[in-house]
C-alpha cells in the first residue's frame, strides 16, 4: 500500500525503517530511512506521552512530488530533542522493521 507516513519510532538500531518504493519509483531494493528525531521509543506508554504533551506534527499536503518532503514536530515535551521543534524530511513507507509507529 503507497501511503504518506512519519515514522517516530522502530525497534532497529538508530531508528531506522527500510522502506519499499517500488510502486513510486520502480526501483527494488529497499531504501533506509531515520526516524523523525525525536526521543521516543517503540513503546506503548512513549507513545502515549508523546501524544498527552501536546505535540503537534505540521507536514506538506499530499502532492506528486516523491522527493521531497518537509514537516516539524513542536511541542514542549522532553520526548522531542532539545531544540523544542524537530524538522521532517524524506521519510517515507515503513518496510521490514520488526516493529516501527
Amino acid at each position: 500500500m503507497a501511503a504518506d507516513c512519519l515514522i517516530l519510532a522502530t525497534s532497529e538500531p538508530g531508528s531506522v525503517a527500510y522502506v519499499e518504493t517500488a510502486n513510486l519509483d520502480g526501483e527494488s531494493n529497499l531504501k533506509v530511512r531515520q526516524a523523525a528525531p525525536t526521543r521516543l521509543t517503540n513503546s506503548e506508554l512513549s507513545m502515549n506521552q508523546f501524544w498527552k504533551c501536546g505535540a503537534e506534527i505540521v507536514y506538506d499536503a499530499p502532492n506528486r512530488n516523491i522527493y521531497e518532503f518537509q514537516g516539524y514536530i513542536s511541542g514542549s515535551s522532553p520526548l522531542l530533542s532539545n531544540s523544542g521543534t524537530d524538522s521532517i524530511s524524506n521519510n517515507s513507507d515503513p518496510g521490514s522493521t520488526s516493529k516501527s509507529a
